[in-house]
């Protein structure tokens, strides 16, 4: 197979090099306070790096797979999780918005709100989370429903797991045109559509007493209500059913991956200082123990550049089901560093203000945000030619 070799331009290397000691810095004060890292999106957009995944034809940078710029992207959003897992959870959102617009917007769309991105600094948010059965401490379940006008979209109920909604400007909301459930409980593909929602309107709600998670609680991934929100037919996004029929969600999941394998690396650097602080370093045990980090560290990134070079290329079939399995062992091996560096550190390590213990506490929550074992199923029913879906890991 042809290899590409994927590389992030070092004029971005410099930039985030600068940027990301102060996204680390700000990170404990972000978590203290539940809010959303509005600072780190200042810098991000001053340095001309808040629109990567937007088309250069637009004024971005050009970078993600959508542009058959994989790595790149990736390698950024992995940086950033490096410094703050909560903070690249954020930018994740905002970057999944570039690349659907990218996909599906038209033209019109595109220079109005690819524009304001570049010239104002807006934010955006793709919201889906709608369980629909309610947890212990919930009065009632979560889920929208959608009612079509002659002129737009009226919208009542609430969604979950809202990443970046207490700082994002613009949503994209994914809603089923059939009943409560967003994209992931749709028995068709059809009844699917994407809505930009503007954040501003008085309509909508913020619920921040839903949030009390362990980890990654400056993603501010709030309850958003909607009453009787209206949305207009042209900011309807691509047409109903694209995001499941194109299989859109193959494209951000390496993004996801990217995020976690930003705490990994900086699990590894954090075990490695604190052995090094501790006089440790000749102890045999925990020279095997880093050893085995490292290995698992090194497969996780060259699954990296295996999914992006199989991206750029357009395999589109090879890649789709490597980016499922870039999702899997970057979750399994990552668990895997998180035990070993508790027996490395011992139980101190998890004592705040330990950069261990944070990191923990994030990987722990966000790698739970999808099911290893579809994940798992997903790559066994592919390999053995059954119906899978990619797309989504979910039994759906």
């Amino acid at each position: 197979m042809k290899q590409i070799i994927a590389q992030i331009p070092e004029q971005i290397v410099e930039k985030l090099a600068l940027l990301t000691p102060n996204f680390a810095a700000r990170a404990s004060q972000y978590e203290q306070e539940k809010c959303f890292p509005k600072q780190n999106f200042e810098d991000l957009h001053k340095a001309g790096l808040l629109c990567p995944a937007v088309s250069a034809a637009f004024g971005g940078l050009g970078f993600g797979s959508h542009l058959q710029q994989s790595f790149a992207l990736w390698a950024m959003t992995k940086c950033i999780a490096k410094a703050d897992m909560a903070m690249a959870r954020c930018w994740e959102g905002h970057i999944n918005a570039q690349i659907i617009l990218e996909i599906a917007a038209n033209q019109r769309q595109k220079t109005l709100w690819f524009g304001e991105m570049i010239a104002k600094g807006t934010l955006w948010g793709c919201w889906s989370g709608e369980p629909l059965q309610a947890t212990p401490f919930e009065k009632s379940s979560t889920g929208t429903l959608v009612t079509e006008t002659s002129e737009g979209f009226l919208l009542n109920g609430s969604k979950v797991f809202c990443s970046g909604a207490s700082g994002a400007d613009w949503a994209i909301l994914f809603v089923n045109t059939q009943g409560v459930g967003g994209a992931r409980h749709s028995n068709s593909p059809q009844t699917v559509i994407m809505l930009a929602c503007p954040m501003a309107d008085k309509t909508i709600r913020l619920d921040d007493t839903w949030w009390q998670p362990i980890g990654m609680t400056a993603s501010v991934s709030f309850k958003v209500l909607f009453d009787n929100t209206f949305i207009p037919k042209e900011n309807l996004i691509g047409y109903a059913g694209q995001f499941m029929t194109e299989e859109i969600a193959t494209y951000l999941l390496p993004h996801y991956a990217s995020n976690l394998l930003g705490g990994m690396e900086a699990i590894d650097e954090q075990v490695i200082q604190f052995v090094q602080r501790q006089g440790k370093s000749k102890d045999p045990y925990i020279q095997q123990h880093i050893g085995k980090m490292k290995l698992n560290l090194q497969t996780c990134q060259m699954w990296l550049q295996h999914v992006a070079n199989l991206w750029d290329l357009q395999q589109l079939p090879e890649a789709k089901m490597a980016g499922v399995a870039f999702r899997y062992q970057v979750e399994k091996l990552g668990f895997q560093n998180l035990a070993t560096a508790l027996d490395v550190c011992g139980s101190r390590a998890l004592i705040k203000p330990s950069p261990i213990e944070k990191i923990y506490r994030d990987f722990s929550f966000y790698a739970k945000h999808d099911n290893a074992d579809h994940l798992l199923a997903n790559l066994g029913k592919t390999i053995l030619g059954e119906a899978s879906d990619l797309a989504f890991a979910t039994s759906r």
